[in-house]
Order: structure tokens, then sequence, then C-alpha cells
């Protein structure tokens, strides 16, 4: 087990689910389909607080906000790396952006196109490739099911392909593939279309003169963070309310999450809840903004995404840099549990509405395992 002077996190020893969850002892164990693992809409009762052992280690060690953020920047390596690695991602991207936007540009005018459009199919081609390097990351991961990373796993609940076995998990993940698919090809691709034709093209500069130095990606970066989780966290509780969780549901199916699973939504969600949110900070600098940082907040926010989801925390991640940043484990307690916090990256606006308390009281718990996780453990283990 790791000491308190890493961030590197083991697979923690949960405490008993009873005094915690004594209000969901109607659970039944779980049963090995698909269906199964829908999620309900239905708030789960306050915790119990408990008496646990003591402290399991590294970042979550902390049990309140405060003591997290303090120990986000406590003195070692991994610390330097992330700060190091979030400070100079930006400059990095700048100077791939000196050499590859103008290539961009050079081919439109050589081939009479529209520099706009020549830009928005690179912008999708980039944020694309993107999008398979990291699931793919993570899918070897999942795969292999290599011992070197289960350090730094959230938690030892089970994954879906443990609970569904082969055929149940072939055909939820066939699912989800064929439903991202739809939202990129039905949903993505005609809603910015509309959108640039609004202004010709994405509202941004597009010429090869004027590429954001590091410092200007750095800014708009952080801008856009913080507009994108304002717009994210609001639109998520409102999907979140009876009249709409028909909708998130479908988001839902995944209690233990996976990182593809961050874009596995309904049509009405992917447009509302993910679209409208990521592109309102880069709507309101407009051509403030170039198309390449533009670009650089896709690949950001989208690798952001998928780590929340993934199950994994990293200790060498630039995101854990970011103040307030809600660690992976955040967004699975949401997923796992479904009360309370609704932040994508920050946790600031669950701050102001008190909707993470379910998350710290399940942490000052010593993070008890749900009912249904205790007996499909207890049944594996028969």
């Amino acid at each position: 087990m790791k000491s308190a002077t890493t961030t590197a996190t083991t697979i923690r020893p949960k405490a008993s689910p009873s005094s915690w969850e004594s209000t969901n002892s109607k659970e039944k164990a779980p049963s090995l389909t698909l269906k199964d693992t829908k999620v309900a809409n239905d708030e789960a009762t306050p915790p119990t607080k408990v008496t646990t052992s003591g402290k399991t280690g590294g970042f979550y060690d902390q049990q309140t906000l405060w003591e997290q953020e303090l120990h986000r920047y406590h003195p070692s390596f991994w610390t330097l790396v992330r700060v190091i690695s979030l400070i100079g991602f930006p400059y990095l991207m700048s100077a791939i952006g000196s050499f590859f936007w103008p290539l961009v540009v050079e081919f439109a005018e050589a081939n009479g196109l529209k520099v706009a459009r020549v830009a928005q199919a690179a912008i999708a081609l980039v944020g694309g490739l993107a999008f398979v390097a990291h699931n793919a990351f993570f899918a070897a991961i999942y795969y292999f099911n290599i011992p070197s990373f289960d350090q730094y796993r959230v938690d030892d609940k089970p994954w879906h392909w443990d609970m569904l076995g082969v055929s149940g998990w072939r055909e939820m993940l066939r699912n989800t593939i064929l439903q991202i698919l739809f939202n990129f090809i039905v949903v993505n691709a005609p809603v910015m279309y509309l959108i640039s034709r609004r202004w010709g093209g994405l509202p941004f500069r597009m010429d090869a003169t004027s590429i954001p130095s590091g410092g200007e990606i750095f800014w708009q970066l952080l801008f856009c963070t913080v507009i994108e989780d304002f717009c994210f966290h609001h639109s998520h509780q409102l999907l979140h309310t009876k009249q709409l969780y028909w909708i998130h549901k479908v988001h839902h199916r995944y209690h233990a999450p996976i990182s593809i699973a961050a874009v596995y939504a309904h049509p009405l969600e992917t447009v509302f809840g993910n679209i409208f949110p990521f592109v309102s900070g880069p709507f309101l600098l407009q051509y403030r903004m170039h198309g390449w940082a533009f670009c650089i907040w896709s690949i950001f926010r989208l690798a952001a995404s998928l780590e929340n989801h993934s199950g994994y925390e990293f200790p060498w991640s630039m995101f854990q840099a970011i103040p307030f940043k809600a660690p992976t484990e955040y967004h699975d307690f949401h997923h796992n549990r479904n009360q309370g916090t609704y932040s994508g990256v920050l946790r600031f606006w669950d701050c102001v509405y008190g909707t993470n308390k379910h998350y710290f009281e399940w942490v000052r718990a010593g993070r008890p395992d749900t009912f249904k996780t205790q007996k499909f453990k207890e049944q594996k283990q028969k």
C-alpha cells in the first residue's frame, strides 16, 4: 500500500455496507443480465456516519474538500510532473500547431477549397484520432488486465464484463458502440454543420499567421473549462430531474463506467448536455480564439472526460493539477450510487449547491460497497 507521500492509490478496502446503506437492504443480488445494469433514478437516503479503521493512503486519505485540495500540491515527484505537464501542455500544442496548421491552410488554398471548411474537417479528424488513441490506451489496460495498473483503480468493484459474462458484455459493448456512432454521424455532424452554416464555418480565426501562443492557449483552456463546467453542471443536474431522467438513464447504464462510456448518451443529451456546454466557451470567444486552440480545447476536454469515466486515477495526469478538479472517484461515485456530484471537471458548483455531501459522507464512512456490489463479490467467491 502506498504511503501518504504519493498520490498513487491502491485498491482500497471497503467498510461494511450495512451501516451506510441500511436503507438499501431490500436490494437483491445482481443477476447477470444487461437489463440489470440500468441504474434507478431514486435518490438514496443520506448515509449514516460510521467509525472506520483509518486512512487508506494517498490522495484519498483526505476526507474533506480542503484537505484534498491542499494534498493536491503536496511536495512529491508526481506533483511536480503534473504541474509541469499542465503548464507545458499548451506550449507544446502551440509548437505543434505552428507546424501543422500552415499545412492545413496550404492544402485548402492549393486545391481551391475554403480554408474554414478544410480547417473544420482537420479539427474533426484530430479530435477523432485523439478519441481513438485514448480509448485504445484504456482498452489495453482493461483487456490485458495489467497488474501494475491495479494500484491506480479507484476501487475494486467488478467491471460490467465480470457481472454480465462474455455474451452479456458483448451485447452491452455493441449497443454502446452503435449508439456512439449514431450520435457522431446523425447528431454531432449535422449540429456542427448547422452551426458552421451560421458563420460560414466555425467562428474562429483560421489563418496560418496568427497561430496562438502557449500563453493564449493556456488562458483560453482555463476560460473554456470554467464556462463549460457551469453549463455542464446545470444541464446535468436538470437531466437528473424525474421529468428528464428518461434521457439521462442511457448514460447511467454504466454504473461501473469505462472510458468509452464518457460519450455514450441519448441523442438529446448529446446535444444539450454535451455539445452545448462544450461549445459555450469557444463561441463566447469567437474570433479571439484560433481554430487550432479550439482543436486543443476539444482534445483537452475529451481526454478529461475519458479519464473521469475510466475507473483509474493516474498520479501523473496533468488534470489532477487543476485546482478543484474532481478526481475519477468523484464521478465514479455518481455512476455507482446516483447521488449528486453532478460536476464535470471542477467541483465548484457541487460545493455551491451542496450536491456533493453524499460523496464526502461516503468518504468519511470508509467508502463502503453498495449492497449490490457486496452481494456480487460474495457470489463470485462461492
